[in-house]
């Protein structure tokens, strides 16, 4: 796409632009956050869905609706449940199972786990990932300078909820402000291998939002991938993060509504390069 990217801004002064922004009608003083790429460095519900399958830690609660969406893909399933689980995404990669469906897979694979149990494991997987370092520098300050001018932060993420919540704990981030991919719970509490409404993916996002804000779209959106940019193009202002083609190509066409955050490292000091692709599960 034709035309030239906006200016690079860094977080003090993309903060000063947000200063002055005159909400328009609609529109709440919220900033909506995506979160894998745009948060922090890496994908964090791919991390878990890895951890899990190679420690055979998946339920035979998942078995049947893992075999059905092979089924669904024109392959026979096998008896190995694992197996089948990491053949789904390998269809992904190769463009035979959506990116809506495999971000919800890696979250309803866990069927039969308790809430508790996964949170656990979330947090070891964090940790052995190195979080919170892969946490974009400068983010927390911009989550202070937000609230700080009396905007609320949420996030909506394709990741499954159990490990965004536990990921985004640096940013101070209550449960309530954070949407992602959320299986349904068994009367049991336990995990049920199918998704709660809505799927915070492409306008599953700008859905949550506006459940979240009684219809209101938010004052700035922060994403990265093409999952993101109908959120992005609901928000009154729009910053691409570490962003991928597709992303930047919308941000050339409208420049005078987007920005593009600087973000050079992480915490942990590990450059931050944007991804020459557009796929979010590589």
């Amino acid at each position: 796409m034709s035309g030239s990217l906006p200016v690079a801004v860094s977080v003090t002064e993309l903060l000063a632009e947000i200063s002055r922004l005159e909400p328009e009608p609609g529109v709440a003083r919220l900033a909506a956050f995506d979160a894998d790429g745009t948060l922090w460095q890496g994908d964090v519900g791919l991390a878990l869905f890895e951890a899990a399958v190679a420690r055979r830690a998946l339920r035979s609660d998942a078995a049947t609706e893992l075999a059905r969406a092979l089924f669904a893909c024109g392959e026979t399933p096998s008896t190995d449940l694992h197996r089948n689980a990491r053949r789904l995404l390998e269809l992904y990669r190769d463009d035979r199972f959506g990116e809506r469906e495999v971000c919800a897979m890696m979250a309803w694979c866990f069927a039969g786990w308790a809430q508790g149990e996964l949170c656990a494991l979330a947090r070891e997987v964090l940790a052995l990932a190195g979080h919170p370092g892969a946490l974009y520098e400068g983010h927390r300050e911009l989550m202070a300078g937000l609230r700080a001018r009396g905007i609320e932060v949420l996030v909506a993420s394709g990741s499954p909820r159990a490990m965004v919540e536990e990921a985004c704990r640096p940013f101070d981030i209550p449960a309530r402000l954070v949407f992602a991919m959320t299986p349904e719970l068994g009367a049991d509490g336990r995990l049920l291998p199918r998704m709660t409404a809505p799927l915070p993916y492409r306008d599953g996002k700008v859905e949550a939002i506006r459940l979240a804000t009684g219809g209101l779209r938010p004052l700035v959106a922060f994403g990265d991938s093409q999952g993101d940019l109908p959120m992005l193009e609901d928000a009154q202002l729009a910053v691409a993060v570490a962003a991928r083609p597709a992303v930047l190509d919308v941000a050339r066409s409208a420049p005078a509504r987007w920005r593009v955050l600087s973000v050079a490292r992480t915490e942990s000091g590990h450059p931050v390069i944007a991804p020459g692709v557009d796929r979010m599960v590589v």
